[in-house]
């Protein structure tokens, strides 16, 4: 996996994220069910930044251990 692999997952991720949005506010009733459904959705999506430091420190993701963070990285790109 490059950078332009996980910018493109990125990108997927948010859409996924943004559809799960729009379909708990539409599919469910006002109230606590859908206010616990869209904070599934914003605590699912707070995990990326986890995974993304597990898998630089793992250097799961190609030249991420040799030229510092990964996150720097996207930030440049």
């Amino acid at each position: 996996m490059n950078l332009t692999d996980l910018v493109v997952l990125g990108c997927v991720a948010a859409i996924g994220f943004t559809v799960s949005l729009f379909f708990a506010g539409v599919a469910l009733p006002a109230g606590d069910i859908q206010d616990a459904a869209k904070m599934g959705a914003g605590l699912g999506s707070g995990e990326r930044v986890r995974l993304l430091r597990a898998a630089e420190l793992s250097d799961g993701i190609t030249g991420a251990g040799q030229n510092g963070s990964i996150l720097r990285k996207i930030a440049r790109f």
